[in-house]
Parts: structure tokens; sequence; C-alpha cells
């Protein structure tokens, strides 16, 4: 009985751990300008060390980021560059962060 118990007070606590982890989505960025519009919207944000995307791409994965922003000379708007890093996230998170960073608020 206690054993079920905790079985289902771990299940509870990762999927509330994960609705808190999607609703606060970690992105890791090579584009200073549009991390910082990112980042006055309250967006956790955070500068990849390396400059090359591929290498910037396993760094963001191995840090746990949701999105990876590459830079601006890959092309595109920065909503088009903002990379979904992981498969299962809500299609809502990013749809609110590509609003942002189309400047068209949250």
């Amino acid at each position: 009985m206690e054993a079920a118990r905790e079985q289902r007070e771990g299940a509870s606590s990762r999927a509330g751990a994960r609705a808190r982890r999607e609703a606060d989505p970690l992105v890791a960025s090579l584009d200073d300008p549009a991390a910082r519009v990112l980042r006055a919207a309250g967006v956790r944000v955070v500068r990849c060390v390396v400059a090359d995307p591929e290498a910037a791409r396993a760094e963001a994965v191995t840090i746990g980021a949701d999105f990876l922003l590459v830079p601006r000379d890959t092309g595109g708007s920065a909503a088009e560059r903002l990379v979904a890093l992981r498969e299962g996230l809500d299609p809502a998170v990013a749809q609110r962060l590509r609003a942002l960073l189309d400047g068209k608020g949250a």
C-alpha cells in the first residue's frame, strides 16, 4: 500500500515538474538581441558558450534547454530561428516565444 502511494506521489511530482518546466521554458541562445527580448518578457535565457550552431545545440541539450535560438547569420527572423530541442513540448509554448520574438507580445 505504501509503495503504491509513493509511486503515485512520484508520478504526480514528475507531472508537476514537467508542467512548471513547460510554463517556464529554458532557451539557449546565440542571438544576443533576440535573447534580450525574451529576457525582458521574463523568459529564462542562457548564452551558449560556443559559437558554432551544431556545438551550441549539443551544449543546449546538455544543460537541459528546451529551445535553441540560432544566430542571425543562419537566415530568417528570430522566430523562425527558434528550434525546439526535444519532442513533446507544448506547441503553445513555442508559439508564445515566437510571438514575443516577432514583437507581438505574449
